[in-house]
């Protein structure tokens, strides 16, 4: 078998980042974005208006819509698809009226198109097409367009991941990050979706996936650890000491250090883990204090503390 090219590696790995983004907008669409597409629109769909097309297109093209359903019931008939891009297409205009013309011809019926860009770079797809012979235009909602407040706003977890999309407005990544995780654990608690079961997992593990596109995920996987796993973020002291210290000092510079604080305590906690994890397999003090780089005396001590509870 011949050996893969760096372009051709570095193209799968893009499409496989790029199923993992189609998968959770998709998961998510109506929930999410039906309330975009009608106020972008001027319609009402509903989502039991909406019925899926199973049926492929015979093309050329080498993608699916991503997004395609019949708009039924009600005073018209129509299709609705939707495009998600994270990166901007020069040919994007292009690929849309292939689309229109090949929907339009198989359905006999009008195409409503919307693309949701969110990409992280300024989106600057052509949105139409004006010649001699054509004029033909489509939709697009560009989540960075859109303020971090109006996601956090929302009662839906679906909707609450959508900031790490979303304009910051000049707020600093780790207060957005942290901002986000709290609404979702304060979503958990009062939606009955939740009950029973940790179902919010799955938003921290999209909000974790959807960090890719920003360059945030080392730090959001970082802060989702010590908020969401490690600690009860409302029983963090040092978190809480953050919140109080920024009465005074202001409101962001709380939360970061308190961020910082809660870190540093969750590393020191998975810490002493490991040395008790060990000890208890056997390994010597002087062995783990050596395979830790640690000072055996601490060593010691975490032990004998742990062995007093």
């Amino acid at each position: 078998m011949a050996k893969k090219t760096k372009k051709e590696k570095e193209k799968e790995e893009e499409e496989e980042r790029n199923n993992f983004f189609d998968k959770i907008f998709k998961e998510n669409i109506t929930e999410i974005f039906l309330p975009f597409v009608n106020q972008l629109l001027g319609l009402e769909i509903k989502f039991e208006n909406l019925k899926e097309i199973t049926e492929s297109l015979h093309t050329t093209i080498e993608r699916k819509p991503d997004f395609l359903r019949k708009i039924v019931g009600g005073d018209f008939s129509a299709l609705l698809q939707i495009e998600f891009q994270t990166k901007n297409d020069i040919k994007m205009h292009f690929r849309m009226l292939e689309y229109c013309s090949m929907l339009m011809k198989k359905h006999n019926l009008p195409v409503y198109q919307v693309v949701i860009y969110i990409g992280d770079e300024k989106m600057n797809m052509k949105e139409e097409i004006k010649e001699h012979n054509i004029s033909f235009e489509y939709d697009v909602i560009s989540l960075q367009d859109e303020s971090y407040k109006h996601f956090l706003d929302s009662d839906e977890p679906e909707m609450a991941i959508l900031a790490i999309l979303a304009d910051f407005e000049q707020e600093k990544p780790e207060n957005i990050i942290t901002s986000i995780i709290q609404k979702l654990k304060t979503i958990s608690e009062k939606n009955p979706r939740f009950k029973d079961k940790p179902a919010y997992d799955k938003y921290f593990r999209q909000l974790s996936i959807l960090s890719k596109i920003r360059d945030l995920q080392p730090l959001t996987q970082k802060i989702i650890d010590i908020m969401a796993i490690t600690f009860k973020i409302e029983d963090d002291v040092f978190y809480q000491k953050g919140i109080q210290k920024g009465v005074g000092q202001g409101i962001e510079q709380g939360i970061e250090k308190g961020i910082e604080q809660g870190i540093e305590q969750g590393s020191q906690k998975k810490e002493e883990q490991t040395i008790l994890n060990a000890y208890k397999k056997g390994k010597k003090i002087h062995e783990i204090a050596e395979f830790l780089d640690l000072d055996i005396d601490y060593v010691k001590k975490i032990i004998e503390k742990n062995e007093q509870k």
